[in-house]
């Protein structure tokens, strides 16, 4: 009789601790999983801001710095009608690139720095603004 007394197994007792354990898994990882969407949540907004912020930036030079480049002179020449007889007048445009001063380069240089250093601040702002909301 003792021998079938230690083989005897309580399979509810088991069973109950087990779904127990399993449960407690359960909630530790759908705990995981939130503090994983709140964390990508935020840092992805920050990231979209920072990125954004360097994107408006980066166009607003370009913008600048193509607008310069455009206006470029432009020189009109006619050519005599005695070398084309009896055709119509021709004209013949010359493009000539206008080359910047150093100064109008420092100038640029110097409103890019001022913009980008503008941009940094709103970031850090926003970063410690975010940082202490928490």
């Amino acid at each position: 009789m003792a021998a079938k007394t230690l083989g005897v197994f309580d399979y509810d007792q088991e069973k109950a601790m087990l779904v127990k354990k399993s449960t407690l898994l359960e909630d530790n990882l759908n705990k995981d999983i939130d503090k994983i969407k709140e964390y990508v949540e935020e840092y992805g907004k920050n990231f979209l801001v920072i990125t954004g912020s360097l994107l408006a930036t980066y166009v607003l030079i370009r913008l600048l710095a193509k607008s310069s480049d455009e206006e470029k002179p432009t020189k009109t020449i006619p050519v005599s009608s005695e070398v084309y007889q009896g055709q119509p007048q021709q004209v013949v445009h010359v493009m000539k690139e206008k080359e910047e001063s150093e100064i109008v380069k420092q100038i640029k240089i110097s409103i890019a720095l001022f913009l980008v250093s503008i941009a940094k601040q709103k970031l850090q702002e926003f970063i410690q603004k975010k940082l202490e909301t928490k």
